[in-house]
């Protein structure tokens, strides 16, 4: 084995807000299990952060150590962070977060409570709906799976 990806995570945001204990203890302990496993075989993590903790910063505001946490969730994705920095300076097991932003591709359900925009778009004007983009003045960041892919798999190298 050269190496570990990993992506397990209960990673709704209003399902973190919901029931923000069950939602931190898979997400935090899942990652914890991972690093025990990385560091007792030796081997890097490459895992999937989020750009949830950068919140509500202004746009071009996402430089490294500059967070927002707004959830639950981004908190626990930060946590990983740092417990994946520990595993570092500790036991110098390496790892890779990469913090995801809207990830789309085939085989995404506009009517899951996991649903990225793009399949709800889609979905809408497969039907003839409007799509509602609540007043024009968002910014989003989309990121398409296959080069997400080719990401992890270069950052394990």
């Amino acid at each position: 084995m050269k190496g570990i990806f990993h992506f397990a995570a209960q990673s709704s945001v209003p399902l973190s807000l919901k029931n923000f204990y069950k939602s931190s203890a898979n997400n935090i302990e899942s990652s914890l299990k991972v690093f025990e496993f990385s560091k007792k075989f030796s081997v890097p993590v490459v895992y999937a952060s989020s750009s949830a903790i950068y919140g509500n910063l202004p746009i071009g505001n996402d430089q490294k150590e500059k967070f927002s946490i707004t959830s639950p969730y981004a908190q626990d994705k930060l946590t990983v962070e740092y417990y994946a920095k520990t595993l570092f300076e500790v036991f110098k097991i390496s790892s890779v977060g990469l913090r995801l932003f809207n990830v789309y591709g085939p085989g995404q359900r506009s009517n899951s409570p996991y649903s990225a925009v793009i399949p709800i778009f889609i979905n809408r004007m497969l039907k003839k709906l409007s799509v509602v983009i609540n007043g024009g003045f968002q910014t989003r960041d989309f990121v398409y799976v296959e080069d997400v892919v080719d990401v992890m798999l270069m950052s394990m190298k």
